[in-house]
């Protein structure tokens, strides 16, 4: 996985899957609240300043608006899908994109 504005750097990569994740605002903020111990309102704030900086980084860097989607693949709310969702999600997309480059091992099982 890469971070921030991958979409744009290996656009032309085969191979890649390109996914957005979102969150509404209380889950966005709840790991900031767990790293740093801040109320509620802080982290909201907090998360809210970062996002920003990142908004504006990607302007600054690439001319670029992160909060459009187009160059992705795919776009999960996390705070609406368990893990296991997501992964299977994220892993019937690539193979759906790259039919050719899937390999199943002969010890998994097929559904």
């Amino acid at each position: 996985m890469v971070g921030r504005n991958d979409a744009l750097l290996l656009v032309c990569v085969v191979g890649t899957v390109h996914v957005k994740f979102i969150a509404p605002l209380n889950k966005h903020i709840e790991p900031v609240m767990y790293k740093t111990g801040l109320p509620t309102s802080e982290a909201a704030e907090e998360s809210n300043s970062e996002d920003r900086f990142r908004q504006e980084m990607a302007w600054v860097l690439y001319q670029r608006n992160p909060n459009r989607n187009e160059g992705y693949d795919l776009v999960i709310n996390t705070g609406s899908m368990t893990y296991e969702q997501i992964v299977e999600l994220v892993v019937e997309t690539y193979t759906k994109k790259y039919p050719d480059y899937v390999c199943v091992s002969p010890t998994q099982n097929p559904k």
